[in-house]
Order: C-alpha cells, then structure tokens, then sequence
C-alpha cells in the first residue's frame, strides 16, 4: 500500500539522518537488525485499562471499549502491512512488563543501559 511505502521510506531517512527512536508500527521489522534496540512494553489488560483512562482522562469502562479497539487496529496493521498475525517477542532485543516494573523510569533507565551496552562503542565515537 502507499501507506506503508512511506512509512518505510520515512523511518529509513530518519534512521539514515541521525540515531532515533521510533515507537510502534514495526519499525523493528524495518531497520537492520544490527542497528536497532528493539524494546516491546506489554502489560495485563486491567493495568492497561487503569493507565489509558488516567492518560485521556477517561473512566475505566471506556478505556477498556478503546483498547479493544486499539489492539484490533494493531493487529489488522501488522497482518496488512507485515503479513503477520502479531509482533512475536522473539523479534526484540527486550520485552518489558508493566505488570512488574511499575515505574516508568526504572523501564528507562533499563533500556538505557540496554542501548549504552549495545551501542556504546557507536555512541562514544570508538
């Protein structure tokens, strides 16, 4: 599709331009595998509910309706554009769940020294 035409060309030129960060849409599948820190946050569904309505500031009920509604998008995503049916965990450096590291900075501050030790050398200009 045109979609995913550019969407491939875009995150190639951005990753060509300057170290990035990219969030969703398989950009892991994309980029080589050798220059990509590939992270996936999961988490139950009843801490994703409660963390999506206090981000839209939203009751639980409907938070839950959105979700259905984000993870059936996510899913008809990758199966359009990737031909896959979801994101394997297989397919990241690290999978990251919420359920047990309950703070979002210590989740940082693990993939920062996840990204330090795989990228160190690039980083320091070794």
């Amino acid at each position: 599709s045109d979609y995913a035409r550019h969407l491939f060309k875009t995150v190639l030129s951005l990753a060509y331009l300057e170290p990035s960060i990219f969030v969703g849409r398989g950009t892991h599948l994309i980029l080589p595998r050798e220059s990509v820190l590939s992270v996936r946050f999961i988490g139950g569904r009843e801490h994703r509910i409660k963390r999506l309505a206090k981000i839209l500031k939203i009751k639980e009920q409907e938070a839950d309706w959105k979700l259905d509604s984000i993870d059936k998008e996510q899913k008809h995503f990758f199966k359009k554009v990737y031909g896959k049916k979801e994101a394997s965990p297989y397919e990241f450096d690290m999978v990251i769940n919420f359920d047990y590291i309950s703070k979002p900075q210590w989740a940082a501050d693990i993939v920062e020294k996840a990204f330090e030790a795989k990228f160190g050398n690039q980083i320091a200009g070794k």
